[in-house]
Formats: C-alpha cells, sequence, structure tokens
C-alpha cells in the first residue's frame, strides 16, 4: 500500500508592488475608520458635557466639565425604561409577523404551480423597492408644493 504524502503549505512571494498597495489600503482604511468613528466619539462626549458647554460651543473630545447629569435625568425622571421596552416589544411583533407572513406566503409561491404564481411573485419583488415612508413623503412634498423640484429630492433625505 502506498504512503500518502502531503506537502506543506505553500509560500507566495509577494511583490514589491503588493506589498505596497497593502500598506497603502491599510492607511485608506484606517483614514475612513477615524472618519466613521469620530462623530460618534464626539456625539458620546459632548453627552458628558452641560447644555450651556456646547451651547457656547466648547468641543472637543474631551469635555471641559465632566458631568452626568443628563444620565440621571434620563435613568430617574426621563421615561426612558419604558420608551426603550416598547420599542423592543414593537422591533420583535413586527419581525416575527414579517417571519411568519412571509414564510406563509413564500411556501406555496415556491412549491405549488398557481395560476399567476410568476405574476404574484414579481409583485412581491416589485414592492420591495419602497419603503413604508416613501408614500408619506411624496404626500408631504405635494402639499407643500414642491413636488417635481429639487428640494423634494433632499429634504426627505434630511
Amino acid at each position: 500500500m502506498a504512503k500518502a504524502t502531503t506537502m506543506g503549505p505553500m509560500k507566495i512571494k509577494e511583490s514589491a508592488s503588493y506589498r505596497v498597495f497593502k500598506v497603502f489600503n491599510a492607511i485608506i482604511l484606517t483614514l475612513i475608520s477615524v472618519a466613521m468613528l469620530y462623530p460618534f466619539l464626539y456625539l458620546v462626549a459632548q453627552s458628558f458635557s452641560s447644555t450651556q458647554a456646547i451651547v457656547a460651543g466648547e468641543v472637543g473630545l474631551i469635555p471641559k466639565d465632566f458631568n452626568i447629569s443628563t444620565y440621571k435625568y434620563v435613568i430617574t425622571d426621563g421615561k426612558f425604561i419604558p420608551y426603550y421596552g416598547n420599542t423592543i416589544v414593537y422591533s420583535i411583533i413586527g419581525t416575527v409577523c414579517a417571519l411568519l407572513f412571509s414564510a406563509l406566503l413564500a411556501y406555496p409561491l415556491s412549491k405549488a404551480e398557481l395560476y399567476g404564481g410568476k405574476a404574484i411573485n414579481k409583485f412581491i419583488i416589485f414592492t420591495m423597492y419602497f419603503s413604508g415612508g416613501m408614500i408619506p413623503n411624496y404626500i408631504l412634498m405635494v402639499s407643500l408644493g414642491l413636488r417635481d423640484t429639487v428640494a423634494s429630492f433632499i429634504l426627505p433625505g434630511m
């Protein structure tokens, strides 16, 4: 019986241009990461500043007058916990209902040869392109008299 032989891992020699590309890629990705993280860090830092400091324009990643009064208010006096609970409950109910009804609709469309099944499937895919906020935004833009203007394209995204 022949003995099976295996080769070790092959080492591929990297060219100088590939190493330069890797370094350049790492620098670009680091800059993008910093640009995306800075607004979040700024937001967290400002949450520890007083309202007067924020209005006065004393901005930075390290607040000059560190306080947690806003967090105390949110946890003790505010209604943060019930609102957060409502958000979780509505999110869970919405997700479960969407999954349930999608599965109930997808099973017969995939398994049975229904008359018009392809048309129904195309209609479902077509409706996925429209978000739930598109129609109310359209109605708002029409009521403001901004239909067919550049502002109607820009304002809903703000």
